[in-house]
């Protein structure tokens, strides 16, 4: 018996390279990656300042494993036809979805305009459809008008400038893929959007001004608002309440930091009086609503027919005015309406 185990033992030590080799580690394990940052908690914070957690995980003592290579995102075959459809598409080798929704008037041989809506955080591209209630006003106007979702287990946009932005390479992805399957006015293609979603409609009205015409963000965050290369005037068309706690009309953080931390946002009056600087519009709004805690300012006089209006809702939180989906009286103004009467008045020039 004792020859058994001795040569049992010896046995293993020969081909111990083939018994141990490869259950653990050869060497030490890559720099982990910085730990993803957990939801915010309501009510949603659309500016969170960044911290990272000296909480590291530790390594793995199990076998090394390999998981199968991630498939190329191809694109989905698909007729442009009035109605409602989810579809994706490969952008920035992502599969990325979206909803569009198409209204009964649409013909081939027509085009006409597009408004691309985009979700706050945590929201999603239905969800947005609903809150709007854009997909009504286009059957009714005859527009197109789609709903992107964005990435992450908490869906969000990333609102930093510059060409690694994967959501903007995205968008303009999109634009690209209606364009060659719609019948889209390419000189009115428009955005708006809700929260974290209005910020992106700013970052596209900056980086995206060779193709977007005009933006309409409501109560949004404005991170890095100060980067913004535009190649023409961009009219805007902005509401913000002024109880909004979660992005506060007063802003956040400290000024010096605007353009270079996600967690600082600027003063709402700041910011829009900042696009008509951009625009070269007058340095002093005119009022041109102003009922019921509501005022509606405009600096007009703009380069190129551009203008900038700000609705300011007094005490009003974080939401979308005049959405049905609202609780209690309907807000007297409503969003939806006077985005789409603002984009109805603005176009590229050819």
């Amino acid at each position: 018996m004792n020859r058994l185990v001795l040569a049992l033992v010896f046995l293993c030590s020969l081909l111990s390279v083939v018994c141990c080799r490869g259950s653990y580690p050869t060497s030490a394990p890559a720099q982990s990656p910085a730990p993803v940052l957990a939801a915010p908690t309501q009510p949603v914070v659309v500016c969170p300042q960044i911290t990272l957690s000296p909480t590291w995980p530790l390594p793995s003592l199990a076998p090394l494993t390999f998981p199968p290579p991630t498939p190329t995102p191809t694109e989905s075959s698909w007729m442009c036809a009035p109605g409602t459809l989810d579809e994706s598409m490969p952008s920035a080798g992502k599969d990325r979805q979206f909803r569009l929704h198409i209204p009964p008037s649409y013909r081939s041989d027509q085009p006409i305009p597009l408004i691309i809506n985009l979700h706050g955080t945590g929201a999603y591209a239905e969800g947005q459809e609903q809150y709007t209630g854009m997909s009504s006003l286009a059957d009714r106007e005859s527009f197109i008008v789609v709903y992107p979702q964005g990435l992450g287990e908490t869906p969000a946009w990333d609102l930093e400038p510059g060409e690694q932005n994967i959501d903007i390479a995205f968008i303009r992805d999109l634009i690209s893929l209606l364009e060659n399957r719609c019948a889209i006015d390419l000189t009115r293609i428009y955005a708006t959007g809700m929260s974290n979603g209005g910020g992106m409609t700013n970052r596209l009205g900056c980086e995206l001004s060779d193709r977007i015409a005009a933006i309409a963000p409501v109560a949004g965050a404005y991170a890095y608002f100060g980067v913004c290369p535009i190649s023409r005037p961009v009219p805007v068309i902005a509401f913000h309440g002024d109880a909004d706690e979660s992005a506060p009309y007063e802003g956040t953080g400290s000024p010096e930091l605007l353009n270079v931390n996600l967690g600082i946002c600027p003063p709402i009056y700041y910011w829009a009086a900042t696009w008509a600087l951009r625009d070269g519009c007058a340095s002093r709004p005119a009022v041109i609503y102003q009922k019921q805690g509501v005022l509606g300012e405009a600096w007009q006089g703009c380069n190129d027919g551009a203008e900038v209006i700000l609705y300011t809702l007094t005490g009003t939180g974080h939401i979308w005015p005049g959405s049905s989906l609202l609780p209690g009286e309907p807000s007297i103004i409503n969003a939806s309406e006077l985005i789409w009467a603002f984009f109805e008045k603005h176009a590229i020039s050819p």
